[in-house]
């Protein structure tokens, strides 16, 4: 069924969601516990609801579902039932992850790049707050931003991490493979 979910996801990257739509139900079918899929099939099912909005859903979903796998698919129905409500996505993506970041103890990516500023140190920030604290990034920019300075701080196993589940997600995205060839240049 990977391969199936692959196919679903050109698809959709591609604004083809009648197909991606039948290949997500085929890969939904065959396991109603895998998230991923119901996502793809709600993604697909808001497409003509939510044109404009649907790529910024799509990217959503896919930066959390890297970050906090286990809370993707939730935090993704928080979303739409914010949109749904009357919120723009990008109020309504704010509130999601002001929601989670209250209750999980957590901070922004632009708050640990304001403290790393301030420190002047990524790598001191980085060991202080990682283990302690949630960083919860919602752009896909500031996701390569984060891996980059992970690479650039020699955290190369966590990077490698972040990269690897990335690739399932932007599979086509240039950044992946510029990443991986800086940490073999490392």
């Amino acid at each position: 069924m990977e391969k199936t979910k692959k196919h679903a996801l050109n698809a959709f990257e591609k604004k083809d969601f009648t197909t991606a739509s039948k290949l997500y139900a085929l890969a939904y079918s065959d396991d109603e516990s895998d998230l991923e899929s119901k996502a793809g099939l709600m993604l697909c099912s808001l497409a003509n609801e939510y044109p404009d909005e649907i790529s910024a859903l799509y990217e959503f979903y896919s930066i959390t579902n890297i970050i906090d796998q286990d809370n993707a698919y939730e935090n993704l129905e928080m979303l739409i039932e914010a949109l749904e409500q009357g919120s723009d996505i990008e109020e309504a993506s704010t509130e999601v992850f002001k929601e989670k970041i209250i209750t999980e103890d957590g901070i922004t990516y632009d708050d640990f790049i304001n403290i790393v500023n301030q420190n002047g140190d990524f790598k001191t920030v980085f060991e202080k707050i990682f283990f302690s604290t949630k960083v919860v990034i919602t752009q896909k920019n500031d996701f390569f931003d984060f891996v980059t300075r992970l690479i650039d701080n020699e955290y190369i196993d966590v990077a490698l991490s972040y990269i690897d589940s990335a690739n399932q997600v932007f599979p086509s995205d240039e950044r992946l493979r510029e990443l991986l060839n800086r940490i073999s240049n490392h």
